[in-house]
């Protein structure tokens, strides 16, 4: 019976990490859906559009960044929440999401402290939050460049 109890327990402790890696998968998907559809309503307005191909080019190799690209990043930021229509950052929105890719609330704290931080204009605080979405969130979700160019940062 103590056999079967330990297999038991093993089994539960299995299947709840594998619940809590589908949650997390879950909550990454959702974010990159966010900014691919940002992306294409920003794509849209010639006020915030940038060259696909220098895009694709920067985001695969960095170098110059494309024309336009402070509008297109806080456009998608917007769109995605995590700024105000008045440019600041929306520290609710990022928190909550950041709780549902990580658990323990002294790594969630550590992003927050760095990536938070209002900076000079809105499109450098767009900006800032596309570099922590791309260091701390981004490798958790893997490398997924489709056809439709979904925006990475």
């Amino acid at each position: 019976m103590k056999h079967f109890i330990a297999v038991l327990v093993c089994a539960l402790i299995g299947a709840a990490s594998i619940h809590a890696e589908t949650a997390e998968e879950t909550a990454i998907k959702t974010g990159q859906q966010r900014i691919s559809q940002g992306h294409k309503k920003c794509q849209a307005n010639p006020a915030t559009a940038v060259n696909e191909k220098e895009l694709h080019e920067y985001l695969e190799h960095g170098g110059t960044p494309p024309a336009n690209l402070g509008p297109h990043e806080l456009c998608i930021s917007k769109s995605a929440g995590w700024q105000n229509e008045d440019g600041s950052v929306n520290k609710d929105v990022i928190e909550s999401r950041l709780s549902a890719v990580f658990t323990d609330a002294e790594q969630r704290k550590t992003i927050t402290d760095k990536c938070l931080a209002a900076q000079a204009t809105p499109e450098a605080t767009a900006r800032q939050l596309f570099r922590c979405y791309r260091d701390h969130v981004h490798p958790i979700g893997g490398h997924d460049h489709t056809e439709e160019h979904e925006h990475h940062h």
